[in-house]
C-alpha cells in the first residue's frame, strides 16, 4: 500500500495505466525461452529470434455501465475500475487461454450492449453472451460472414479480424470488420433478434488510401500496405464516426484515424484532421488501435494500445485519455499522454506535474532513459537506483514500470508482484519513505501511485523482492511533481 495515502484517494492518473495480471503474450504461451517459435518468425525482436516470454495487453474495448469501467484487451478479457479509473482489477472469464486452457476469443475482442444483454466476439468468430459485463458469458456460435477469396488486394469481404457490434439507438445492429495490407474496414448489417446472421450485403466503408491519406502507410513495407484495422464506431450528435487504426501496431507511427456518415453503412468520408489520435515521438508511441466511450462524469476517454515491443511486435501497454468534439463535428485532434492526468471528476486535462529526473546514479541510467526496450537489470537484491532533481521540488507522484527478466512459465518461472520502495531525500538530509510497497502482493507490470506532498530533491526506488525465478528489471523510475 501507499504510504501516505490508500488508493480510494487517488486523484490521478498516468500512462500507460495501471492495470493488474497482465498476462504472458499470446505469441508465446507454451513456448519455453529458447524455443523456435510456431509462427511468424520475423515478428520477434531477439538477436537469434528465438522465444524470450514477454506480457501483452492490447486492442482495448471499453465501456462504462452504471458508473464502473470495463476494459476488454487481447491478451486477457476482462478488468474493471469502480474508482474512475484510478486502478484496474482483473475480472477473470476463462476464455483466453491465459489460465492454461483453449482460447475462445483470439486478438482484437469487443464488447456490445444490445438489447440489455453483452455481446462479446474476437477474431475466432464465435460470439459470447451474459446478463453482464462481468459474465458468465454462454458461446451463441460463430458468426457466418460472407466469404472471402483474396486477403489482400481484391473487393471481396476480408476474413473476420478485429470485429467490433455496434447497437444503434432504434435497435438496429451492425458488425464492423477487417485487419489486411490493403483491403480496408468493412461493414453490415446483423439481424437484431439474432446476432450470428447478417441481413444486408457487406460494404467496404473505409478503403486503404495512400495517395490522399498517406500517415496510413506502415513504414517500411513494399507494396505500399497500411493494415487498417481496429474498427470501432461512435456516434455523437446523429454522426457515425467510424475510427481504425493504420500504419502497423509494432511502429511508432500506429495512429487512429476516423470516417464520418451521417448512417451506419455510409458513405463514409474522412476528414482532413486525420489521424486525430497520433504519437510518434517520446516515452509512449504507436497509439492506436483503440476504443471510445463516454465516462461516468459525461466526458468521451478513449482507452489505446502503446507500442512497447522489446523482444517482440505485439509487446503492448494499454493507454488511456480524454478526447473531445470539433465543431464540425469531428472528433477533434489530440495526442496520448504520459505524466500525471487529472481522473474523471478529479479535474480535467494535466494536472501540471512534470517528471522530475535531472540526473540518474551512474550505471542506473537504463531505468529513466524512457524507452520500452532498455532497462535496468537488479541481479541482487535490495537494489536501488536513485534520481536527482533540479533543486527542491515538491514529488507528489512516481511510476515504476517493471521488466520480468528470466520469466518462463514453461518451467516454473510465473509473473508475480514486486516488492519495493520509494524515498525522497529532504531537506533535512533524511530519506523518507513515500510509498512502502514492501508488502505488495498486486502484479502490477506498470505501477503509479501518488504520494502525500513532499519536499525533496531526490527519489530512490529500493527494490526488495520479486516472484519466484524472475529477476526485476526496471523498464522506468519516474517521479512527479512540481
Amino acid at each position: 500500500m501507499i504510504a501516505s495515502a490508500a488508493y480510494a484517494e487517488m486523484r490521478t492518473f498516468c500512462n500507460p495505466v495501471a492495470i493488474e495480471d497482465y498476462p504472458v503474450g499470446l505469441f508465446c504461451r507454451g513456448l519455453a525461452n529458447g524455443s523456435k517459435p510456431s509462427r511468424e518468425p520475423e515478428t520477434w525482436l531477439t538477436p537469434d529470434g528465438r522465444t524470450v516470454q514477454f506480457r501483452e495487453l492490447a486492442d482495448p474495448s471499453i465501456i462504462c455501465e452504471k458508473g464502473v469501467w470495463y476494459l476488454y484487451p487481447s491478451g486477457d478479457l476482462c478488468y474493471k475500475s469502480t474508482d474512475m479509473g484510478a486502478t484496474w482489477s482483473h475480472v477473470p472469464l476463462r476464455l483466453s487461454g491465459a489460465e492454461g486452457g483453449k482460447d475462445q476469443i483470439g486478438y482484437a475482442p469487443t464488447i456490445c450492449k444490445h438489447r440489455g444483454k453483452f455481446l462479446l466476439v474476437g477474431g475466432t468468430g464465435h460470439v459470447f453472451q451474459s446478463d453482464s459485463p462481468e459474465g458468465p458469458f454462454t458461446d451463441l456460435g460463430p458468426l457466418e460472414l460472407p466469404k472471402w477469396k483474396n486477403w489482400n488486394f481484391n473487393g471481396d469481404p476480408p476474413g473476420l479480424w478485429d470485429p467490433n457490434y455496434f447497437s444503434d439507438d432504434d435497435g438496429r445492429l451492425y458488425f464492423y470488420w477487417g485487419c489486411t495490407p490493403t483491403n480496408g474496414i468493412w461493414g453490415i448489417e446483423i439481424d437484431p433478434a439474432n446476432p450470428l446472421r447478417t441481413i444486408s450485403e457487406a460494404k467496404r466503408l473505409v478503403p486503404f488510401e495512400p495517395r490522399t491519406q498517406p500517415w496510413e502507410i506502415a513504414p517500411g513495407k513494399h507494396p505500399e500496405m497500411g493494415y487498417l484495422e481496429g474498427a470501432w464506431m461512435v456516434k455523437h450528435d446523429g454522426r457515425y464516426i467510424l475510427t481504425y487504426a493504420a500504419a502497423g501496431t509494432e511502429n511508432k507511427e500506429y495512429a487512429m484515424g476516423q470516417a464520418v456518415s451521417s448512417s451506419p453503412l455510409g458513405p463514409f468520408t474522412k476528414p482532413k484532421n486525420n489521424p486525430f489520435f497520433r504519437k510518434t515521438e517520446g516515452f509512449i508511441t504507436g497509439t492506436s488501435h483503440g476504443s471510445i466511450a463516454q465516462g461516468p462524469d459525461g466526458a468521451w476517454y478513449v482507452a489505446y494500445t502503446i507500442n512497447a515491443n522489446c523482444v517482440h511486435w505485439f509487446e503492448r501497454r494499454i493507454g488511456f485519455d480524454r478526447i473531445s468534439f470539433a465543431a464540425d463535428g469531428t472528433i477533434a485532434p489530440s495526442s496520448a499522454t504520459d505524466e500525471p492526468q487529472w481522473l474523471p471528476g478529479r479535474g480535467a486535462g494535466a494536472t501540471g506535474w512534470k517528471r522530475l529526473v535531472a540526473l540518474t546514479e551512474p550505471g542506473r541510467e537504463a531505468a529513466t532513459d524512457l524507452k520500452f526496450g532498455t532497462f535496468w537489470r537488479t541481479e541482487r537484491l535490495p537494489a536501488s537506483v536513485r534520481v536527482d532533481f533540479a533543486g527542491e521540488k515538491t514529488l507528489r507522484a512516481c511510476r515504476v514500470i517493471w521488466r520480468d527478466c528470466g520469466m518462463d512459465v514453461e518451467r516454473g518461472a510465473r509473473p508475480g508482484a514486486f516488492q519495493y520502495r520509494v524515498e525522497a531525500f529532504c531537506a533535512d538530509g533524511k530519506w523518507k519513505t513515500v510509498v512502502d510497497a514492501s508488502q505488495n502482493r498486486r502484479d502490477l507490470l506498470v505501477d503509479y501511485r501518488e504520494t502525500e506532498p513532499v519536499k525533496a530533491s531526490a527519489a530512490r526506488l529500493v527494490v526488495l523482492g520479486a516472484p519466484k525465478g524472475i529477476v526485476p528489471g526496471v523498464v522506468d523510475f519516474s517521479p512527479f511533481g512540481d
